[in-house]
């Protein structure tokens, strides 16, 4: 499993470079200080599926798992996880080097095939 303090890096870097929002730290509450709205969370959510190759279903979205970097870093370790036991590690790269589903399936965080 990919290193937490790694992910929480790479998340933060997302936030930076692809939403141009600096996060204070990584347990600042994105969305009680209101530096993420809901326009931004769905782009948010795209980004982290496109870079991370993730897919984020609908019973994914507990508020609480988005609410701090920390957070987040933790959510994409549990998908990873539950990825890797579903499939096996098998020849699968870090998240975000090699992609476990292909974004283009993705429609407002749904693949094809989920419920």
């Amino acid at each position: 499993m990919e290193d937490l303090q790694l992910l929480e890096t790479r998340v933060r870097r997302l936030f930076a470079e692809r939403l141009n929002l600096d996060i204070p730290s990584t347990d600042t509450d994105v969305i009680d200080t209101g530096l993420v709205d809901s326009l931004m969370f769905v782009e948010f959510l795209a980004q982290l599926e496109e870079i991370f190759g993730v897919s984020v279903a609908l019973e994914d979205l507990e508020l609480d798992n988005f609410r701090t970097v920390s957070r987040i870093a933790r959510f994409l370790a549990d998908k990873r996880s539950a990825f890797e036991n579903h499939h096996g590690r098998g020849d699968t790269a870090l998240m975000g080097e090699a992609q476990m589903e292909p974004p283009h399936t993705a429609t407002l965080g749904l693949r094809r095939g989920a419920a």
